[in-house]
C-alpha cells in the first residue's frame, strides 16, 4: 500500500539523533553517580553498530517494515545501528518509574517518537504489578527487548515473524500476575491502550492509528524452558489520504458504470477494520544448545494488509564463547487480489484500474530465508555477531522488501548482517 507523505528521516537526522544521544550519555553518566550510589536511580544503556548488505534493483531490505530500503548489495549502518538509555527511578519500595530513549532508523525521528518507555509501575503485592504509560507491546519473544540487540543471538532477528510488526510500544496501561506453577513460574498480562503503526512504501510514509488495542498473553518459564501464548486485538482508527483520493476516483467511475468500482472502493477502506494477532513461542536453553521457535498468524480484515502466517525454528550450539546456529523461517499471505477487467467503453479507467491492481500485487508476503551465524561474546557486556539469509521470494510476494514496484517474478537474494551489540 502506498503512502501519503515522503520519507522524511534522512541519513542526516538519523545521524544527528544518534550523536545527540551519544552526548547526553556523555554528560548524564558522571552526574548520576552519586544518585546510582543511593539506589534510588538506576541509569542503563545498549546499543548496535551494525552493517548489512542486501536487497537487489527492486526489492530493498528492510529489518522491518517501518524502515527505508537498502538495495543493489549495498551496504548500510542505518537498518541495525541504534543506541539506547534508560534511568529507573525507585519512587517507594513498591512505586517505580522508567523512561527510554533509543535512537534509530525511523520514518520520523522526533523525541516524542524516540521515547520507547515511559510508564508509572505499582506493585500491588510480589506477584501483581500495574503499569500506565508508554509500554512495550508484550505480544511476541522479544517484546520487552526487540532494540537489545545483545539479549538475543542472531544478528538479524527473521524478518518472517518480525518484519511486519511495525511497532514496539503503545499508550495504555497493563496489569501482570505471577504465581508458581510446578517447577516453574506461570504469569499472565492484560493490556490495552493505542499504538502508532508507521511504516515506508515507494511513495512515503504511511501512518495508521491503532486503537483500541487489547490484548493478553500466558506464559510459563523454568531454567531451560519458557513457552507462551499471545493474543491481541487492534481497529485501525485512522483513513489514508492516498487511499481516499482513489475511492474518490472510484465514486466516479462506479456513476460512469464500472459495477466493480464501488466494491473495490469498500475494500480499500481501512478506517474501522480491525485485526487480531495470535502468537506462541517455544524456548530451550541449556549448557550446550539453544532452541527457539515462534509462530504468528495475523488475521486482517483489510486487503491491503492480507492475512498472513509467519513462523521460524532456530538452533544454535555454543563452543566455548562462540554459539553457531542456523534458522529456518518462512511467512505467506492469503492470494492477492485480482480486479477485473474495465469494460471496453470505459477504456479510460484503465490507468486507474491497472495503479489500485498495482496497490494489490504489491501487499502479500510469500517468501522463505534459511540462515546461518555464530555470536562471540568478547566479555558480559559485549557481542560480535555475523549471519547470513539466504531468501527466496515469490512472485507476488515481495511486501516484507521496499518494492521499487510490485513483484512479478521469483527472486532469490541473499542478506549479511555484522554487528557489534553491548550493554552498559
Amino acid at each position: 500500500m502506498q503512502g501519503s507523505k515522503k520519507y522524511k528521516n534522512d541519513g542526516h537526522a538519523w545521524a544527528v539523533s544518534f550523536l545527540c544521544l551519544l552526548l547526553l550519555l556523555a554528560f548524564v553518566l558522571p552526574a548520576s553517580a552519586a544518585l546510582i550510589d543511593n539506589e534510588r536511580f538506576r541509569l542503563s544503556g545498549f546499543g548496535t553498530v551494525g552493517l548489512v548488505k542486501g536487497g537487489d534493483d527492486t526489492l530493498g531490505y528492510q529489518r522491518d517494515i517501518s524502515q527505508d530500503g537498502v538495495y543493489s548489495g549495498d551496504w548500510s549502518l542505518k537498518s541495525h545501528s541504534l543506541l539506547g538509555l534508560q534511568g529507573d527511578l525507585f519512587l517507594t519500595a513498591d512505586l517505580d518509574a522508567t523512561l527510554q530513549l533509543v535512537a534509530k532508523d525511523r520514518p520520523e525521528n522526533s523525541l516524542l517518537d524516540s521515547i520507547e518507555w515511559a510508564y508509572l509501575r505499582y506493585r500491588v503485592n510480589p506477584n501483581l504489578t500495574v503499569r500506565v504509560g508508554r509500554l512495550g507491546v508484550d505480544i511476541f519473544m522479544l517484546s520487552e527487548y526487540r532494540n537489545v540487540g545483545f539479549a538475543y543471538l542472531w544478528a538479524n532477528p527473521p524478518m518472517e515473524f518480525y518484519g511486519s510488526i511495525a511497532f514496539d510500544h503503545f499508550d495504555g496501561a497493563d496489569i501482570a500476575l505471577s504465581t508458581s506453577l510446578g517447577s516453574g513460574t506461570l504469569s499472565a498480562k492484560l493490556f490495552g491502550g493505542r499504538a502508532k503503526n508507521t511504516f515506508s512504501s515507494r511513495e512515503g510514509v504511511i501512518d495508521l492509528d491503532l486503537q483500541p488495542m487489547i490484548g493478553g498473553n500466558l506464559a510459563w518459564e523454568t531454567d531451560n524452558w519458557r513457552l507462551g501464548l499471545a493474543v491481541a486485538s487492534v481497529r485501525f482508527d485512522s483513513p489514508l489520504a492516498v487511499v481516499s483520493e482513489i475511492r474518490s476516483y472510484l465514486d466516479q467511475a462506479a456513476y460512469l458504470g464500472w459495477s466493480e468500482a464501488e466494491s473495490i472502493s469498500r475494500d480499500l477502506e481501512v478506517e474501522g477494520r480491525k485485526m487480531l494477532y495470535s502468537s506462541a513461542f517455544l524456548t530451550y536453553d541449556s549448557q550446550l544448545w539453544t532452541l527457539t521457535t515462534e509462530i504468528h498468524y495475523i488475521d486482517s480484515g483489510y486487503k491491503g494488509f492480507p492475512s498472513q502466517l509467519g513462523t521460524y525454528l532456530s538452533l544454535g550450539r555454543r563452543v566455548g564463547p562462540v554459539t553457531l546456529y542456523g534458522i529456518a523461517a518462512l511467512a505467506k499471505s492469503r492470494d492477492h487480489e485480482v480486479i477485473g477487467e474495465v469494460p471496453e467503453y470505459l477504456a479510460l479507467l484503465q490507468p486507474l484500474k491497472a495503479h489500485i491492481q498495482e496497490l494489490f500485487d504489491s501487499a502479500p508476503i510469500d517468501q522463505k530465508t534459511l540462515s546461518f551465524g555464530a555470536r562471540w561474546d568478547i566479555n558480559a557486556n559485549l557481542a560480535l555477531k555475523a549471519q547470513w539469509d539466504h531468501s527466496w521470494v515469490d512472485a507476488y510476494g515481495g511486501a516484507l522488501w521496499l518494492q521499487r514496484e510490485a513483484l512479478k517474478d521469483n527472486r532469490i537474494l541473499d542478506t549479511f548482517t555484522v554487528n557489534l551489540s553491548f550493554v552498559f
